[in-house]
């Protein structure tokens, strides 16, 4: 049997690896699932554990302690990495549009007729990150008083 086990994970994120049953810690519960896998009847020889990380299992002495008591039993040790789009760190883009780009926003910012939604979901879609209305106010001047 294949059993799921993370430490503070989403457990939707063992949802496409194949697994009969999932463990998930958290800070909360003090590694008892971790500790679970060991009661009678919970893992067998030729079972094997799935982790997102091998770090789940613990760190230094303890995860060393703990592929030990693993590989006693006879259970193996899978590591699946999750394939998560993970947010841009730092500072947001910077909104600078080239001369192509500012004549369609220009353009979409002063119709009247678009929706200030429509204009910062197309905005969006022109320049390939997410554009914030002080963006286009700071450079093209407030919409409410364009004619």
């Amino acid at each position: 049997m294949r059993i799921g086990y993370g430490y503070e994970r989403a457990e939707s994120l063992f949802s496409g690896l194949d697994v009969g049953r999932v463990l998930i810690d958290t800070n909360r519960t003090y590694r008892t699932e971790r500790a679970s896998l060991f009661t009678p009847g919970m893992m067998r020889p030729g079972d094997t554990v799935v982790l997102l990380a091998l770090g789940d299992l613990g760190k230094g002495f303890g995860l060393t302690r703990f592929r030990a008591m693993l590989e006693a039993v006879g259970v193996e040790l899978e590591i699946c990495p999750p394939d998560v789009a993970h947010a841009k760190r730092g500072r947001p883009a910077t909104f600078n549009p080239d001369d192509q780009q500012q004549d369609q926003i220009r353009t979409l910012w002063r119709d009247p007729a678009f929706t200030l939604a429509y204009v910062l979901k197309r905005t969006g879609e022109i320049m390939g990150y997410e554009v914030r209305r002080h963006q286009l106010s700071h450079r093209y001047g407030k919409r409410e008083k364009q004619e």
